[in-house]
């Protein structure tokens, strides 16, 4: 099946296979498009022909492709009927999370990353947008010690766990850390039940460093991404580093990363997310600047600021996160890149 969708003033034509993936596609144009400040006319077309596929088909609750994700997109609309759609997903979902918050369990299941906590298809996600955007104290309580119940469950004696952020350990150490800056209260007890998830991230990305001749500045699944979120939680919680330590690792990464991957203009897996997290290891410490802008000075000829436009796509070709539309969001930015949108990514 094919949809024409219409993005500012440009016309795309998107092929789908279910009517679940035109909702994806949907709730991309409709944040796109309030992003770019585009016609609100057509930008209230779109709510209300996805506000009737939800009549029609269920979604499950994750924040890639779930009813968490439509209410990250309810961030940039202010429409009344949108409020109280968003009123009662939001409540359905947190029914959700409560029966969830009666079984815990491990982060590392049989030696392997526990799929159930993914960002973009599993629990971390959920827990990042009530974390990252709203203020509902109780809950973000809730999660915040449900995450402390799991690591406590967790065994800590396994090798080449994934630790990444979009598929891995490092997004609970963020989820963690913004609790703690939002929320001053923590037990001794809890530091230390998230020291030992944080330590063994930090040995498991001193081993990559080690052992691998490339490495990755990536958000998603790179090593920077695991570095940024190491020194995010440490700040946070006021853990001990050594700074020898962090410079051998930022310097191995930097050194061993293929430049020609950072052609692309996303925050997942792009130039651009690399320079963000670059940027926001500077605000934590100081101290790194000096590698950091060095390297930032030859990612410039990297990162593209204009790219080709295909206007013909599938759905996932198409996606906010890493593709088309995310082009359109990014590009001729100046780095001057709208809040919300980085919060997607715990920025």
């Amino acid at each position: 099946m094919k949809k024409k969708i219409k993005v500012g003033q440009v016309e795309y034509t998107i092929i789908y296979q279910e009517k679940i993936e035109l909702i994806i596609m949907l709730r991309d144009t409709i944040i796109a498009n309030s992003l770019l400040e585009n016609d609100a006319t057509i930008i209230h077309n779109y709510i209300n022909e996805l506000l009737e596929l939800l009549k029609q088909y269920k979604l499950d609750l994750t924040y890639g492709y779930g009813y968490t994700s439509l209410l990250f997109m309810f961030e940039f609309l202010n429409d009344n009927s949108c409020k109280m759609v968003y009123k009662e997903m939001n409540k359905y979902i947190k029914k959700q999370i409560l029966e969830i918050f009666n079984i815990s369990m491990p982060l590392i299941d049989n030696g392997k990353f526990n799929i159930l906590f993914d960002y973009f298809k599993g629990l971390s996600g959920i827990f990042s947008y009530y974390i990252f955007f709203t203020s509902e104290k109780e809950l973000n309580e809730k999660i915040y010690h449900y995450l402390i119940k799991c690591i406590k469950l967790t065994k800590f004696n396994f090798n080449n766990v994934n630790i990444s952020i979009a598929h891995g350990l490092s997004s609970i150490l963020l989820i963690l850390s913004e609790y703690k800056i939002k929320n001053n209260r923590t037990s001794d007890e809890d530091i230390q039940i998230i020291k030992k998830l944080y330590i063994y991230i930090l040995n498991e990305l001193n081993h990559k460093c080690h052992k691998k001749n490339v490495l990755s500045v990536a958000w998603g699944n790179g090593e920077l991404g695991m570095l940024y979120a190491l020194l995010k939680v440490s700040k946070s919680y006021g853990f001990e580093v050594s700074l020898k330590n962090y410079e051998y690792i930022l310097q191995q990464i930097l050194n061993k990363t293929h430049l020609e991957s950072l052609d692309k203009l996303n925050i997942c897996y792009g130039g651009i997310g690399t320079k963000l997290i670059l940027d926001k290891i500077k605000d934590i410490d100081v101290h790194y600047s000096y590698y950091i802008n060095s390297f930032l000075n030859i990612l410039k000829s990297y990162v593209p600021r204009v790219l080709y436009r295909d206007l013909n796509l599938n759905v996932r070709n198409f996606s906010i996160v890493d593709s088309q539309l995310a082009i359109e969001i990014l590009k001729n930015k100046d780095d001057k890149y709208d809040k919300r949108y980085l919060m997607y990514f715990m920025l």
